[in-house]
């Protein structure tokens, strides 16, 4: 297998396939194959990621590639540096917990890189419901959590999430063996959400079999290629309340236009949760909050032309606010928003 490995990618390089290369730059080439049975898995995506802190000099174009029916990808124009090599493909996994050495790229050369080896994953699907009807466009996530020495769990990781379809159907693919928790939630709003209409309840993350509480909720065993079904539940729906008070800038300015976000400090880390725009005075109002204890983050966009970013993480060396909210709205929190 090493000797058709080696006489593919040189013919791969021999070839030419159209990959770009500059006198300044490099080629790289190599395959993917399946872990246990070391057969190539064709129409892998294959990218190219900075290994170091330092990000070398931007590539004309996306350093991207797909694997042939060979299994072998061919990434042209590569930049000189230290990369990463990042292989996914639908239904699997990287093999060996997922590190990988990087690769070393100089001028002018033709690297070839060692055998990407994807295993097969398992799958977990299931329906979501609300008040009995489908539970459509809700965000799924496949969770793993220890238990600490006092009984408590750790904050739960996201291993592979997905969105329930129009039946409230939903299908986590390419999961790792092991056991998981399934937690489904609102799904967080695309681009720089501005003020929502206040509503007097809101669906709050909720965990299969349909508890509120990651110490209760029922663990999914995944295998190795297999599908663990039904995995169906009732989302729960609490009070909201509203959070208020008002964003300054670094130098005590009302920061209008600031981005105002409550990070839960609970649960699961990569999901939705409330935010709200401040006006021309700096004063802000998050409605649709459920109970909890929140970090109040802010941050003023930036406008790149015709679209606009935010960054929203506590400003270095500056302890962000707490809020706790149990049966009743907050008010007068004040937060010091980042700037760009």
């Amino acid at each position: 297998m090493t000797l058709l490995r080696s006489l593919l990618i040189v013919a791969l390089f021999a070839a030419g396939t159209g990959a770009a290369q500059t006198a300044a730059t490099a080629r790289v080439a190599g395959r993917v194959v399946d872990a246990a049975t070391g057969e190539p898995i064709a129409g892998a995506r294959v990218s190219l990621g900075w290994a170091d802190a330092q990000r070398p000099a931007l590539p004309p174009r996306p350093l991207i590639a797909s694997t042939n029916a060979d299994g072998v990808f061919l990434i042209g124009d590569v930049p000189a540096g230290r990369w990463r090599l990042i292989a996914e493909k639908t239904g699997f996994y990287l093999a060996g917990g997922g590190a990988r050495a990087p690769i070393v790229v100089v001028a002018a050369a033709r690297v070839a890189a060692p055998d990407i080896r994807l295993d097969r994953g398992g799958t977990i699907s299931g329906r979501l419901t609300d008040g009995g009807n489908p539970a459509s466009d809700l965000t799924v996530t496949a969770v793993q959590s220890t238990r600490g020495p006092n009984g408590t769990f750790a904050r739960p990781i996201g291993r592979g999430s997905a969105e329930t379809n129009d039946l409230g159907e939903f299908r986590l693919a390419g999961l790792p063996p092991g056991e998981y928790y399934v937690v489904a939630q609102l799904r967080p709003a695309p681009g720089i959400q501005r003020n929502e209409a206040p509503s007097r309840t809101i669906l709050v993350p909720t965990y299969y079999p349909g508890v509120t509480d990651l110490a209760i909720a029922a663990p999914v065993t995944v295998t190795r290629g297999g599908t663990t079904q039904y995995v169906d539940f009732q989302m729960l729906v609490e009070a909201s309340y509203q959070v208020s008070g008002v964003a300054v800038d670094t130098n005590g300015q009302p920061a209008a236009g600031a981005i105002v976000q409550l990070f839960p400090t609970a649960g699961i880390s990569n999901g939705w949760s409330p935010r709200g725009t401040a006006e021309s005075d700096g004063t802000f109002r998050i409605v649709n909050v459920p109970s909890g204890t929140y970090r109040v983050v802010a941050a003023i966009p930036v406008r790149n032309g015709s679209s606009t970013s935010v960054t929203l993480k506590p400003i270095p060396g500056v302890s962000p606010p707490e809020v706790t909210v149990s049966g009743a709205h907050v008010a007068g929190v004040q937060v010091i928003a980042r700037r760009p």
